[in-house]
């Protein structure tokens, strides 16, 4: 006998994911098979180029995240019945004065990255075509660049890869100039001072 289990709720990062897999995992130890779906996608994306579109049907990002956390086979995940337009979609999922653009601000707990990659030797297999094409295209360019984040992005849209988000707390901190140095000499002796960093990485 098949059943629904319906999720919701009327606030935006109300941690429905998190109740999703809690639950899914408990079914999944009891020996039932678990579906995964959104009604309504949120891709932020043009739906006839998001991943998964199908004859209009899309899976949903947070559908395919829950899915690979779970280990949930393709034929498991639900398309969405009906998709919201990126410019809807920023609109329901952020307030008018957050997001990018003049004048506005991100919120706290906006995720951007870093480029801080944890890989397995999978990935090499997948970059190799795409180094190859960039030297044969721009490989006589002294300051051409071979982009590891848009790389990484095209195995995901081929669905080669899965790449896994891991929020952190952390501040971040780099020299990209000369004048960069004395901040961030003066922010590692604080991690040192906290105990957060040792004072020597190599004994």
């Amino acid at each position: 006998m098949a059943s629904t289990l319906l999720i919701g709720s009327c606030e935006p990062f109300s941690g429905k994911s998190a109740v999703v897999l809690g639950l899914a995992r408990l079914l999944g130890r009891q020996g039932v098979k678990v579906l995964f779906g959104k009604p309504l996608a949120t891709t932020l994306q043009n739906p006839a180029d998001a991943p998964g579109a199908s004859g209009g049907a899309v899976i949903d990002a947070d559908v395919r995240f829950v899915g690979q956390t779970l280990g949930l086979a393709d034929s498991q995940l639900i398309p969405s019945l009906q998709v919201l337009a990126p410019e809807t979609a920023h609109a329901r999922l952020l307030a008018s004065d957050v997001g990018p653009g003049p004048g506005r601000k991100f919120s706290g707990d906006t995720i951007v990255s870093m480029n801080c990659w944890g890989f397995t030797p999978a990935l090499f297999a997948g970059l190799d075509g795409q180094f190859r094409d960039f030297l044969a295209a721009r490989g006589t360019e002294p300051k051409a660049e071979f982009y590891l984040p848009a790389s990484v992005s095209n195995m995901i849209a081929r669905r080669e890869a899965h790449v896994r988000v891991l929020p952190t707390d952390s501040a971040w901190f780099g020299i990209t100039f000369r004048e960069d140095k004395p901040r961030v000499q003066a922010a590692l002796a604080e991690l040192v001072g906290a105990g957060r960093y040792p004072a020597r990485l190599w004994s």
